[in-house]
């Protein structure tokens, strides 16, 4: 988690972290998505998930917030 966590900082990203240790839904919706690890990644905006530390994809979604954020200017 801290890879993604960290990339996420370096691009000034908004992130949220959901503790599945404190939180039996949040845990309960990534098994329902048949994750069974973490890091999982959400991408708020296209409803895209994926688990672990993806570069490609977590810049993807940046951007794509990005391009959002500025249209609504």
């Amino acid at each position: 988690m801290h890879r993604v966590k960290n990339y996420l900082e370096k691009r000034n990203a908004d992130y949220k972290i959901h503790d599945v240790t404190a939180d039996p839904d949040a845990l309960q919706r990534l098994k329902d998505l048949g994750y069974i690890q973490n890091p999982v990644v959400f991408d708020t905006h296209t409803g895209d998930h994926w688990y672990g530390f993806n570069p490609t994809k977590i810049d993807a979604a940046i951007a794509a917030a990005n391009d959002l954020a500025a249209a609504d200017l």
